[in-house]
């Protein structure tokens, strides 16, 4: 990739607040970036793929769009409970699972400019307008880094979480066990849960998903499978999510094997 290939998807880049709904009774207004032309999408997607940089938390993917139907239409999941989303992006899931019960949520990301552009203020502005759903904080957390798991310590503690989140994060093969890592880090052995929403991306099929927990001493079940997806939940997802995706979904319960639930 060249330097003018970053420049020509960047150039295009502007950001709008929209509304987004989940389920029959929430709706967020969520600030994102707009929809790229196909040439803009085909660079961004070639420089998430062959480089380090962290840029794919600007917008609401699908993936993340359909864990926060799953968190809205399984409450019982998050009630209760510490919450810590991984790749949060736009903050989505976070939202949902703070009204869902959740007794406190964080929500991370890698890319510090989405964290402070896009997650505190959908974050901030959907607090301001609704006062049940309490507050969420929002951080930078760069996934297999000692100085930004460090620095994630410092603020928040080192307790473990019970509900960890993460969904339409995984696009290339090297992110798995990033991904994996921090989870092992970060969630309650003992009882606690990871949901990850997962479409296959590049080279990260569900096999190879499914092989690397299994490697990493995790055991999973898939809670939802998207393959059968109705007419009539088609017909509610949002414009951007790509019904080609959406059945290749598969929401995944994943819990550590020396887990005691």
């Amino acid at each position: 990739m060249t330097s003018s290939d970053d420049e020509d998807w960047r150039e295009e880049v502007e950001y709008a607040v929209g509304t987004i709904r989940v389920g029959t009774d929430l709706q967020f207004e969520i600030r994102q970036m707009e929809e790229l032309s196909l040439a803009g999408s085909l660079s961004m997607l070639s420089e998430m793929r062959e480089t380090t940089s962290e840029i794919s938390g600007q917008r609401i993917w699908p993936g993340s769009y359909l864990l926060a139907e799953y968190v809205h239409a399984n409450p019982d999941i998050v009630t209760g409970k510490r919450v810590l989303e991984l790749g949060a992006g736009t903050g989505l899931v976070s939202l949902v699972a703070r009204l869902a019960g959740a007794t406190s949520a964080i929500a991370t990301d890698g890319d510090l400019d989405v964290v402070t552009d896009i997650l505190a203020w959908n974050v901030q502005n959907n607090a301001a307008t609704n006062a049940t759903l309490g507050s969420i904080d929002t951080t930078s957390l760069w996934w297999g880094d000692a100085s930004s798991n460090e620095a994630f310590r410092d603020r928040f503690g080192s307790n473990p979480f019970d509900v960890i989140v993460a969904g339409d994060v995984l696009y290339k093969g090297e992110l798995v066990p990033l991904l994996l890592s921090t989870v092992l880090k970060w969630m309650h052995t003992a009882h606690g849960t990871f949901f990850l929403c997962h479409i296959p991306r590049a080279d990260v099929s569900h096999e190879v998903l499914q092989h690397e927990l299994l490697a990493h001493g995790f055991s999973f079940e898939v809670v939802l499978d998207h393959a059968a997806i109705g007419t009539q939940d088609a017909a509610r997802l949002p414009t951007d999510c790509a019904i080609d995706d959406v059945i290749k979904a598969k929401v995944y319960r994943i819990i550590h094997t020396n887990a005691t639930t």
